[in-house]
């Protein structure tokens, strides 16, 4: 099955004057903009956020992070402006789980010919590389139908498999 993938290019929330002794600019300070930035709904998912310090004195410029997402290493190239805001990019592919979702959601319908209660994945995003894998529930007659999506290849394709739960 093939799915979107997306990459992450957002506004961090680091404002400052520019200025490398501004708090905003701070390794920390970008760090919880690139948390924020990657998953909105729950940064603490991205961890271990490592940022080298931003040169003083200099108003633009451009760093290279490292974080990881469900334990999966990225890289995240931040570009500070003249202002002092900030914006990220993530250089890994990332699986937005909405859109497994919805397609391991249609499957069941051609499959069961019937529409399932829900379909929930665990996460929002993961780092698409082939062998990560991932947990998704159905819920079809009151009956969880637990699956392990895993990424095959480099294009992102992924195949799910499940259990019934007793």
């Amino acid at each position: 099955m093939a799915c979107r993938l997306i990459a992450i290019f957002a506004a961090l929330t680091v404002v400052g004057a520019g200025c490398a002794a501004d708090p905003a600019l701070e390794p920390s300070s970008i760090a919880a903009g690139i948390a924020t930035a990657i998953v909105p709904a729950d940064p603490s998912v991205v961890t271990d956020v490592m940022c080298p310090e931003p040169e003083p004195q200099m108003i633009a410029q451009s760093l290279t992070c490292t974080a990881s997402l469900n334990n999966r290493s990225i890289t995240v190239d931040v570009v500070i402006d003249e202002e002092g805001g900030a914006t990220s990019v993530v250089r890994e592919r990332l699986l937005d789980l909405a859109d497994v979702e919805v397609a391991l959601g249609e499957r069941l319908i051609e499959d069961l010919e019937t529409v399932p209660v829900g379909v929930e994945c665990a996460g929002e995003l993961v780092v698409d590389a082939v062998g990560v894998t991932f947990d998704c529930v159905a819920t079809h007659d009151d009956r969880p139908l637990t699956f392990v999506i895993e990424i095959v290849d480099d294009k992102g394709t992924w195949t799910a498999t499940f259990t019934l739960a007793d």
